[in-house]
C-alpha cells in the first residue's frame, strides 16, 4: 500500500464514531509501517475525543525506541493540554530517554505557559 493511502485509511479510522478507532490507531503506531503513517495516526488519535487518547500519546513519548516518533507525539500531547497538566510535561521530562523528546516537552510547557518550578 502506497504511503498516501495509508495516511488517508488513518484519517479515515480516526473519523469513526467509537472507542474502537484508538485501538486500532495505536497499533498503526506501534507497527513496523512506515514513519510517515505512523506518525499521521500519533496525530489523527491527538484530535480524537477518546479516553485514551492521553493515555496513548503519553505511552509513545514515553516509553518508544524511535526518537522521532516520540517526538512527534510530546508535540501532538501539547496541542490539547491545559496550563494546569504540568505533571505530564514533568513525567515527560523524568522519564524520556531522548534529549530531543526532552527540549520537546519543555517547548510544550513555554508554548502552553505552563509553569513547572513553584515560585
Amino acid at each position: 500500500m502506497n504511503e498516501e493511502l495509508s495516511k488517508a485509511a488513518v484519517y479515515s479510522i480516526a473519523g469513526l464514531k467509537s472507542e474502537m478507532p484508538a485501538a486500532v490507531l495505536k497499533e498503526i503506531i506501534l507497527s513496523d509501517r512506515p514513519t510517515r503513517t505512523r506518525e499521521a495516526a500519533l496525530y489523527a488519535i491527538s484530535e480524537m475525543d477518546s479516553q485514551e487518547r492521553r493515555a496513548i500519546l503519553f505511552k509513545i513519548a514515553t516509553d518508544n525506541k524511535d526518537e522521532k516518533l516520540a517526538k512527534t507525539a510530546v508535540y501532538a500531547l501539547a496541542n490539547r493540554l491545559a496550563a494546569e497538566d504540568k505533571q505530564i510535561i514533568i513525567e515527560i521530562l523524568q522519564t524520556s530517554k531522548f534529549d530531543a523528546v526532552k527540549k520537546a516537552a519543555l517547548y510544550a510547557s513555554q508554548i502552553k505557559e505552563i509553569t513547572l518550578v513553584s515560585r
